[in-house]
C-alpha cells in the first residue's frame, strides 16, 4: 500500500486489540517508537523460534484425512510449510509441500499417473490427482450402474452419483439389457406386432 514506517506504526497502535495490545504497551518506549522494532518484538512474543520445530514436525507427520478434499489437504500443507520453513524461498517451500502431497497418494495407479504428469506445483498435482481418480474409478462404476439399473431407476442412479461420465459401448449394452429386463418384469413379456 506504499505506507512508510511511521504511518504503519500509527495504524498498528490503534488496530491492536486484546493480548497483542497489552504486549505492545509493555514494550520499552524505545521499541514502541519504531515500527520494525515493535514488529520484531511482537513476533518474538507471539511466534517464538521454538514453534518452528513444532511446525516442522506437524508438516512431516501430516496425513490426508479421509474427510478432506485434495485441495483442502494441499492448502493445509502450504500453511504448515510456510510456518515450518519461513527462511526458504517460495520455490523451495512449494517443492517441499508438493513432495509431501505426492507421498500421501495411496492408490498406486493414481500415484503413478500423477507422478507421470510431473506436476510443478500443488495446483498441478491436485488437477492430475482428480483426473487420475476419474480414470481409475470408472472401472467400479460399471457394476454400480448395472446394479442401480436392476434395482432402481435411472434417475436414482444419477442422483446417487454413480452414472458414468463417459459410458462405453459395453456399459451401454449392459444398461440397455438391464433396462429391457426391468421393463419385461414390470409389464410382463411384450411382443412386437
Amino acid at each position: 500500500n506504499g505506507w512508510d514506517d511511521d504511518n504503519k506504526l500509527k495504524w498498528m497502535k490503534v488496530r491492536l486489540v486484546g493480548r497483542a495490545q497489552t504486549a505492545f504497551q509493555r514494550l520499552p518506549e524505545a521499541t514502541r517508537a519504531s515500527f520494525k522494532d515493535s514488529m520484531e518484538a511482537l513476533k518474538k512474543r507471539f511466534d517464538p523460534p521454538g514453534r518452528q520445530a513444532r511446525y516442522q514436525s506437524e508438516f512431516q507427520m501430516r496425513k490426508k484425512k479421509a474427510t478432506e478434499s485434495w485441495a483442502e489437504f494441499a492448502e493445509d500443507l502450504e500453511k504448515l510449510v510456510d510456518k515450518a520453513f519461513p527462511h526458504l524461498a517460495q520455490d523451495g517451500r512449494e517443492q517441499l509441500a508438493l513432495t509431501r502431497y505426492l507421498d500421501q497418494l495411496e492408490d498406486p495407479q493414481v500415484a503413478f499417473g500423477v507422478r507421470q504428469a510431473k506436476p510443478a506445483t500443488l495446483d498441478d498435482a491436485i488437477s492430475a490427482t482428480l483426473e487420475m481418480e476419474n480414470y481409475v474409478s470408472p472401472k467400479s462404476t460399471v457394476s454400480s450402474v448395472a446394479a442401480s439399473y436392476s434395482e432402481g431407476t435411472e434417475g436414482e442412479a444419477v442422483a446417487a452419483g454413480v452414472a458414468p461420465k463417459q459410458p462405453d459401448v459395453t456399459e451401454f449394452n449392459i444398461a440397455t439389457t438391464l433396462s429391457a429386463n426391468r421393463i419385461s418384469r414390470i409389464q410382463g413379456p411384450f411382443w412386437l406386432p
